[in-house]
């Protein structure tokens, strides 16, 4: 069985592409949102970056509820001692975001923010989001190719990314239009 799943995390919008086109009166922008986390800037362990394990910081995730729809206070809780945070096959390898905005000084995470939301979008020039996709390109995978759903790009194992990283789409082209709407072709990794 593929393992698709609602998980109590938030994921950040970092397109590796994008592309703008105009269709009727309004203009749009399609974007690749893979997941690019600034570890970049790290320089062997001495400089900046951003990236922790969620089973790093198990002992200061606070979920708030009201900033998880669908989630209650007590499933919330739950996950701290069931090993959904330090589980490498539940969220234990996911890569968040270690950038904790604090009033008071605490350091806890009240939410998590992965990087890129694994999909693509096509935004108005508005900044509305018109036409997510969620979680298709892993329901496109598990229907169509099984066997390689969440496969690391360097060797070819049932679901050995799953909690590290998703589908990597690299960019976003506007492939022409017809009479009803756009066609947008996302070129995943």
């Amino acid at each position: 069985m593929t393992p698709i799943s609602r998980t109590p995390s938030y994921s950040t919008y970092t397109p590796d592409g994008m592309s703008l086109y105009q269709y009727g009166d309004k203009t749009y922008l399609v974007t690749a949102n893979e997941d690019d986390a600034r570890a970049d800037w790290n320089d062997g362990g001495k400089g900046y970056s951003e990236e922790v394990r969620v089973k790093d910081i198990t002992a200061k995730i606070k979920l708030d509820a009201a900033k998880l729809k669908g989630f209650t206070k007590e499933q919330l809780d739950l996950m701290k001692t069931d090993g959904t945070f330090t589980d490498d096959k539940k969220l234990g390898r996911l890569q968040v975001s270690n950038a904790v905005y604090s009033v008071t000084g605490a350091v806890y995470y009240d939410a998590l923010y992965g990087f890129g939301g694994r999909s693509f979008s096509i935004w108005d020039a508005d900044d509305i989001q018109a036409g997510p996709v969620g979680d298709a390109f892993e329901q496109i995978t598990a229907q169509l190719l099984p066997v390689y759903f969440n496969s690391d790009h360097e060797s070819v194992k049932f679901d050995n990314r799953n909690s590290g990283k998703g589908p990597e789409p690299e960019d976003g082209k506007v492939c022409g239009t017809d009479s009803t709407s756009p066609s947008c072709l996302p070129s995943p990794a």
